[in-house]
């Protein structure tokens, strides 16, 4: 059993990548993405295979004026169009129900746009310089792809899934609860990380779908898990990350069931515990109070998640007791 997981390089040391005429696939968090330039973290998608729905990701290289041209957008969280954007802030352009922008500035890179269109399908991110695959598969990972998914009517939750014996462990908690120690921890012991940070449930509420490889944490945290030799990307606009890498689940699998639900909960609300197993009703309450996280600003109610809360609550939701 391995006692660290795959050590990536630092970032910054790959070149900058251009987007190219070649097409690649990706699996994750239940989409097939298209993308013109290659992505990390992510689990490819075999040529045939028919795993999710189809979104087109294109790196296009082109300069970015800030504050758009165009201010006919409600921007969160409100800021001063006035000032220049400070380096590693993002801030979302909501352009109605179907369309919205993603603006960032990465370290000392131009302005980075990323415009999602429900209607066409397509994400476009677009910079003055080429961004290296590092940067363009984080930016996705967090926070374009798991918002993109809550607007597309899918429950995305603010969580960390495990992948026990083919099972998904989901655990809820808000920012610095410590979900991705207890991925570390648990990937320490040779299970997987099937999602950092986000899971979202497939329509029938039994199942999660593949997230990202990626994981979040502390230098502190990762060395004592995984010891000092332990290689991890240092970002200034991130926590640390390590690539636990996609293979780390083989196979072609999208989903897999839910066998556990657990909350991170402040020592201040539970002395004795902060990890707790949930049953119904709690469960289900920390469900619809995590779709209120912070995490990621609110999307827009659609008609397909207001039918998703109609349906019953099947297990682990509800109790078997």
């Amino acid at each position: 059993m391995p006692s660290s997981p795959a050590r990536p390089e630092t970032a910054g040391k790959e070149p900058h990548q251009r987007a190219s005429e070649t097409e690649r696939s990706y699996c994750a968090l239940g989409y097939r993405i298209r993308a013109n330039v290659a992505l990390e973290g992510l689990p490819a998608a075999e040529p045939a295979s028919a795993c999710g729905d189809p979104v087109s990701l294109r790196f296009v290289r082109e300069d970015v004026a800030w504050p758009p041209v165009d201010v006919g957008a409600t921007f969160h969280p409100e800021c001063d169009l006035a000032e220049p954007l400070q380096a590693n802030a993002l801030v979302l352009a909501d352009r109605g129900a179907r369309v919205w922008d993603w603006y960032t500035a990465f370290d000392d890179l131009p302005m980075t746009r990323v415009r999602c269109d429900l209607a066409e399908r397509t994400i476009t991110m677009s910079c003055g310089e080429n961004l290296d695959r590092f940067r363009v598969s984080y930016h996705l990972v967090s926070p374009v792809l798991p918002y993109w998914a809550r607007r597309d009517g899918r429950l995305g939750l603010h969580a960390a899934v495990i992948a026990v014996d083919g099972t998904a462990v989901v655990i809820l908690g808000d920012k610095s609860m410590g979900k991705s120690t207890l991925c570390a921890a648990f990937l320490k012991r040779g299970h997987a990380i099937w999602s950092d940070d986000i899971a979202v449930i497939t329509p029938d509420l039994h199942s999660v779908y593949r997230g990202s490889g990626m994981l979040r944490t502390s230098e502190a945290t990762a060395r004592v898990i995984f010891g000092d030799d332990v290689l991890l990307r240092k970002c200034s606009f991130s926590k640390h990350v390590m690539d636990t890498g996609p293979a780390s689940v083989s196979g072609e699998t999208e989903a897999i069931p839910i066998a556990a639900i657990f909350h991170l909960s402040p020592f201040s609300e539970d002395p004795s515990s902060r990890i707790i197993r949930l049953h119904d009703p709690l469960a289900r309450m920390a469900v619809l109070r995590n779709l209120g996280s912070t995490a990621f600003p609110a999307p827009r109610p659609s008609a397909q998640a207001n039918s998703s809360r109609r349906r019953r609550w099947p297990a682990p939701y509800r109790s078997s007791r």
